[in-house]
């Protein structure tokens, strides 16, 4: 997701520095929304890999915990 955001960006800097107006009026909206969607994914991609770790430890704790008991 990173990948694409960069590419984004970059797309983003080439429409604005086009001679083309209806490239710069159309697509350069386009590609900065694009842009800032890609990098929402991509930081929801970090926090929920985080998430889903921390879920799983604490879900192999509890387990071990029961194991020990018994």
């Amino acid at each position: 997701m990173w990948v694409l955001f960069a590419f984004m960006l970059l797309n983003t800097a080439g429409n604005l520095t086009s001679i083309s107006g209806p490239e710069k009026l159309f697509m350069t909206p386009l590609t900065v929304v694009l842009a800032l969607l890609s990098l929402r994914l991509a930081v929801e991609k970090i926090g929920g890999r985080k998430a889903a770790t921390f879920i799983k430890r604490k879900e192999e704790r509890r387990w071990n915990a029961g194991n020990i008991r018994r």
